[in-house]
């Protein structure tokens, strides 16, 4: 996680982090993996979460099978 991201991060309130993490988590962009492991240690670091409140807000799978591309 970059030092921009985790000023990105510190810069919400806890309700807006809250709510970030909410919207990202339906979106589930590429990248989702990592920015989930990142909010999680935000919302641990300022103290906001358990761990099944975490999971609620933060899931650890896709709701919704992802496509993978390959080769045969």
């Amino acid at each position: 996680m970059s030092k921009t991201f985790e000023r990105f991060l510190r810069s919400f309130t806890d309700e807006e982090l809250t709510a970030f993490a909410q919207e990202r988590s339906q979106v589930q962009p590429p990248y989702w993996s990592v920015m989930r492991l990142a909010l999680r240690v935000e919302a641990d670091r300022r103290g906001l979460l358990h761990d099944e409140e975490v999971d609620e807000i933060i899931p650890s799978m896709p709701s919704t099978p992802r496509a993978h591309a390959g080769t045969a």
